[in-house]
């Protein structure tokens, strides 16, 4: 009798440990065990590891091949850079360091990240490319920021009539519109 205790006490222990290893626990962040995936060669196959998905699984699956890669590189301000016609053009500090870098090696913003990682606006835009290839909608938020106040920062937001998932980095957020 003691032995059969012993034994189911060891065996409801294992188990607990088991499922307490495979549970993703809802908080936003990355959990290790799903880094187990590999490293996505293209946008093209991010967007076909995740579709089909709802809205959330869509933003969680993103970021579970983002992570695969992610490397947060803090940066100095960026530059803009000249369109074709020689004007300056208006766009994001960041997107115009890798848009000059693709252009002078040939790489699309993908490649540039794992190369090169990227600061939060980057891979903002790399979430909102994602985005753009399914039905969701995509938008950015910025925060300009306050000098020795607040760092200005940016992320991504899918959504949909009755929701919304920020992306952030690496973390995700999901929650539903108010009606």
């Amino acid at each position: 009798m003691k032995k059969i205790l012993i034994f189911s006490f060891i065996f409801i222990l294992s188990l607990g440990i088991a499922l307490s290893l495979s549970i993703d626990w809802e908080d936003g962040r990355y959990d290790i065990k799903n880094h187990m995936m590999t490293t996505p060669l293209s946008e093209e196959e991010i967007v076909e590891n995740c579709k089909n998905l709802s809205l959330e699984e869509t933003s969680k699956c993103f970021r579970d091949n983002v992570v695969t890669f992610y490397n947060y590189k803090d940066a100095e301000p960026r530059y803009t850079i000249k369109n074709g016609n020689g004007f300056l053009t208006s766009i994001d500090q960041s997107q115009s360091i890798w848009i000059e870098r693709s252009i002078e090696t040939n790489i699309g913003l993908l490649e540039y990240l794992k190369e090169n990682g990227g600061v939060c606006s980057e891979w903002t835009l790399l979430y909102n490319e994602l985005c753009s290839e399914t039905d969701f909608g995509c938008d950015s938020v910025i925060i300009e920021g306050v000098e020795g106040v607040i760092e200005p920062h940016q992320y991504a937001i899918m959504y949909t009539e009755d929701a919304y998932c920020k992306l952030d980095q690496t973390i995700i957020k999901c929650s539903e519109i108010a009606q």
